[in-house]
């Protein structure tokens, strides 16, 4: 592979290269640091490159079949997303082995997703070259023609290139390139691969997500002030806190999740009571990073506490998705039982 002149393999824009590695081998040990992992855990591995290291890397396996390298030489040339993701996963399986503990609960699979770009070569003249009509290359073209007030769109990401680079054959090749580079030798020493003008451009996001963990429980609710969901009226909260908030906090708080949706079967007016056996809820959480901290009794404890007696919760339990079908199904059939008071 050919260098940059700063430095920067002009192919892999310094995706494996150590500086770039060094970084994400520290990102994801801190991410996995911050999580709680058995061993039989299962995990997947998405990954995204730089739009100008798919062009690169198409360009050169383009070549390779032109020239009709022998087949022992093309072995020694792999597809850079294929190598990147070798090299990641190993680095993934490092940590995952440095922190995962047998024992520890399960939390359910996770999934690590790495999105690499170079901005200052992803917006380069040699990738807007592939848009000669951006209706053949971008977008759903059948779709669009039924849709005429949709625009097509001329965004550069990785789908949208990967369907151009298909349609490309050996005349669209030549002509992105100029006619200028012909042979792999030619490639290799071109300004495409060379003229890289911004160094440590290189952007890893790395993110580290669960699949939503379930609870199970019914509320009670004793305050005639109190809505179930945030109310929120022309920008401006009406009550200073919710069922969902005051159910959701201490669970959320010893999950260690990042986010959460609160839904129930059915609802009730803010000056409505809940009463009786309560109103079934699920709490769906997200990214959860550890086993619960408490037992579920006192978790209910701790929602009656915090909410000063106004929100009480019972029956807590750890469930599952297929939690959800359920609750929407019997939330159509319950019944409630109303005391009216009638003064004459």
């Amino acid at each position: 592979m050919a260098d940059g002149s700063k430095g920067v393999c002009g192919l892999c824009v310094g995706l494996l290269q150590k500086p770039a590695v060094d970084k994400l081998a520290a990102d994801v040990d801190a991410a996995f640091a911050m999580n709680s992992f058995n061993p039989d855990e299962p995990w997947s591995f998405a990954l995204n490159l730089p739009v100008s290291t798919m062009f690169r890397n198409f360009v050169l396996l383009s070549i390779c079949e032109r020239e009709k390298i022998p087949e022992s030489d093309r072995n020694q040339i792999s597809d850079m997303k294929f190598a990147v993701k070798q090299l990641f996963q190993h680095v993934f399986q490092t940590a995952f082995d440095k922190y995962a503990k047998v024992g520890v609960k399960s939390l359910g699979p996770f999934k690590i997703s790495v999105d690499a770009t170079f901005p200052g070569m992803d917006k380069h003249k040699d990738i807007e070259k592939l848009l000669p009509d951006e209706r053949k290359w971008f977008g759903n073209f059948k779709r669009r023609k039924q849709n005429k007030s949709r625009k097509p769109t001329t965004d550069m990401n990785h789908a949208s290139v990967s369907r151009a680079l298909e349609g490309l054959g050996p005349k669209e090749i030549a002509k992105v390139l100029g006619g200028q580079v012909e042979t792999l030798e030619n490639f290799i020493s071109s300004p495409i691969l060379t003229d890289l003008e911004a160094d440590n451009q290189l952007q890893v996001k790395l993110k580290l997500e669960r699949e939503a963990f379930f609870m199970l429980g019914r509320y009670n609710k004793y305050n005639r002030a109190l809505s179930q969901t945030p109310w929120v009226l022309d920008g401006e909260r009406k009550t200073p806190d919710s069922v969902e908030e005051l159910v959701a906090n201490p669970v959320i708080r010893a999950y260690g999740a990042t986010s959460f949706k609160f839904h129930s079967a059915g609802r009730e007016d803010v000056d409505v009571r809940m009463l009786g056996g309560g109103r079934e809820f699920v709490l769906e959480m997200f990214d959860c990073r550890h086993p619960p901290s408490k037992s579920m009794s006192e978790l209910e404890q701790e929602v009656e506490a915090e909410s000063d007696g106004r929100v009480t919760i019972n029956r807590l339990q750890e469930s599952d998705k297929t939690i959800m079908a359920k609750l929407h199904s019997t939330s159509i059939f319950s019944y409630f039982c109303f005391n009216i008071l009638v003064l004459f």
